[in-house]
């Protein structure tokens, strides 16, 4: 518990990861303005949805910048309580989210419909924040650079996902592999039984996988001496 705790302070440590945290917060707060604002489907489930998208761009940085400090000191910085903080921070910024959807909508108004499937669409904000920031955590433990793993947080599931989309052929395993279709999903309030097995592939690749691979090199590496 002391190392998940420690894990959480480094979250905030630096003022680059301060100035993070507060650009991630500041874009759901404006985009949940600038929604709010447009007359069009006002829904709960609208709002929260499109502040879930755009913030969980920027929240993967900060699980490479924890992950970096598995690098940097791997005797006294272990992965899974990283990990574990990560995860946490990740549902504080889901939360936020779903918060700040329904103020807009209690504030800003919406239509008769406002808050059908609030809970849910809640749940998926929350779950589309922790997969984001496993991906951000494992390719921060993959990737020596934090700069470069940041990147392709952003590059390696929309390359995939535009990849897979331009081929037919393969076009139908968009939905098991790529984090992007999942959000959509969570983010719908709607999910089927087979958009949860989807889910679960995507978590599996993107979260245990990755965050396996990485531990794995930097053990072999000999830049870990306990996961």
């Amino acid at each position: 518990m002391r190392a998940i705790v420690t894990s959480l302070s480094r979250a905030v440590s630096t003022r680059a990861r301060r100035r993070l945290v507060g650009l991630t917060l500041g874009l759901g707060l404006l985009v949940g303005v600038a929604v709010g604002l447009v007359p069009a489907d006002q829904a709960f489930a609208t709002r929260t949805g499109l502040i879930a998208l755009l913030t969980s761009v920027t929240v993967p940085f900060l699980g490479v910048l924890m992950a970096s400090d598995v690098r940097r000191a791997p005797r006294t910085v272990r992965p899974l309580p990283t990990l574990v903080a990560a995860v946490l921070v990740a549902v504080g910024f889901g939360l936020f989210a779903a918060l700040v959807g329904v103020v807009t909508v209690g504030v800003l108004g919406s239509d008769a419909g406002r808050w059908q499937d609030a809970v849910a669409v809640s749940l998926g904000a929350v779950v589309t924040m922790v997969m984001a920031q496993l991906v951000g955590v494992g390719l921060g433990l993959l990737i020596g650079r934090p700069w470069l793993a940041c990147v392709a947080t952003i590059v390696l599931p929309l390359g995939l996902w535009l990849g897979l989309g331009a081929i037919p052929a393969v076009s139908a395993a968009q939905a098991w592999v790529v984090p992007m279709t999942s959000a959509q999903h969570l983010l719908s309030g709607r999910m089927s039984g087979e958009a949860w097995a989807q889910l679960a592939v995507v978590l599996v690749l993107w979260g245990r996988c990755l965050y396996a691979l990485g531990t794995w090199r930097l053990g072999r590496r000999g830049e870990l001496v306990l996961v």
